[in-house]
């Protein structure tokens, strides 16, 4: 056996650990050996990876007694539940105490998801994001719903959470309660902490560590505790960015002329602007410069989730067929949300980007005088 594990690349410190476990039945070696062999041959011949095949054996020793058939019969079973063949080889090798189940527990687990209210597809998607679902009880999982339900979250913001994080139901209740205790410790409201963690359930994830440096960072940056509540509210995903990224970005928007000041004020209104790329940003910019109105951004941050695609075919429109003329007091119209618009001017977003292709027109043209 131990020379069987070491052809395939075993450690010694490895094979030891599958030879003292004592889950492995007193099989005759030789048989043993050649059911290993059986095994491998067969993990490998599927797709499975060396490392891949050694973490299983590693993490579940009684592997070692399991018959090919037996480990093809789980295979087709989770294939039949609606995993792909990739999502199964990688399942399994983080979490290979799937083969411990029987082929009927698979399914019924599924099932059970879906009596909870999830759909088929939200279920697939949190099997395959946290293997170790499938080896949950069922009273574990309903046992988590309720507590939660408890701190005040309905069963739809239960679904939606668990079904972006299922990592909340490997969290224990008392580390949740912790983490919500610190939140309210910061300055946070219990509505908030509500908000933050059904738009970004992950949060229950992060160690206080985490967020207190994260906070120390914004603090470091500029922004007044207060100001730091209140745009993480907005985004609680702000504390998932690195701090040398939002760095980056207070840097990338300096040189396009923007003040420090200038810049905290916009995230304050639009914290979502650290999510844009800067080409994003400057693409914008540079257009309504072009048309004389750059500053709607400083008077709005929000104008700048408009695409420039739509800014330029509205101006188009309006200055075109309209006979407007542009400027600060109805740039709003460049801006206006889609019904706004049309109850107004009767035409749709589609029409006009169709009309007036700023691709086209504008981006292309400008990609070959930069070659140029």
């Amino acid at each position: 056996m131990e020379q069987v594990l070491r052809k395939y690349g075993f450690s010694d410190i490895q094979i030891e650990i599958i030879c003292n476990s004592k889950m492995i039945y007193c099989k005759n070696r030789e048989e043993l050996s050649r059911n290993i062999e059986e095994i491998i041959s067969f993990l490998e011949s599927y797709g499975y990876s060396k490392k891949q095949i050694i973490n299983i054996f590693v993490k579940l020793p009684t592997i070692c007694n399991y018959s090919v058939e037996n480990i093809k019969g789980k295979i087709e079973t989770l294939i039949s539940i609606g995993h792909k063949k990739s999502q199964v080889i990688k399942m399994t090798s983080s979490e290979p105490t799937i083969y411990s189940n029987s082929a009927s527990s698979l399914t019924t687990r599924v099932r059970e998801f879906e009596s909870l209210g999830y759909t088929k597809e939200q279920v697939l998607k949190m099997l395959y994001s946290l293997p170790t679902l499938y080896c949950y009880s069922l009273e574990n999982i309903t046992s988590k719903i309720c507590e939660l339900e408890k701190m005040g979250y309905s069963r739809k913001e239960i679904l939606k959470m668990s079904s972006y994080f299922p990592g909340i139901f490997s969290l224990g209740v008392e580390n949740i309660k912790t983490k919500i205790e610190y939140m309210l410790s910061i300055g946070y409201t219990k509505e908030q902490i509500k908000k933050m963690t059904v738009s970004l359930p992950q949060m229950y994830g992060y160690g206080t560590d985490n967020i207190k440096k994260k906070i120390d960072d914004l603090l470091a940056l500029g922004y007044s505790l207060p100001q730091i509540i209140r745009m993480t509210s907005m985004m609680p995903s702000i504390y998932s960015y690195t701090i040398e990224n939002m760095k980056q970005k207070i840097s990338d928007l300096e040189a396009l002329g923007y003040t420090k000041e200038e810049i905290i004020s916009m995230s304050l209104s639009l914290p979502a602007i650290y999510s844009f790329t800067i080409e994003n940003i400057k693409e914008k910019i540079d257009y309504l410069k072009e048309i004389g109105i750059v500053d709607v951004i400083l008077l709005n941050p929000k104008n700048l989730m408009q695409s420039v695609d739509l800014i330029y075919a509205r101006y188009r429109f309006l200055t075109d067929d309209v006979g407007l003329s542009i400027d600060y007091s109805n740039a709003k119209y460049l801006f206006k949300d889609r019904k706004h618009f049309f109850g107004q001017f009767h035409v749709g977003n589609e029409e006009l980007l169709e009309r007036y292709n700023y691709d086209l027109e504008v981006r292309c043209k400008n990609k070959v005088l930069n070659k140029g």
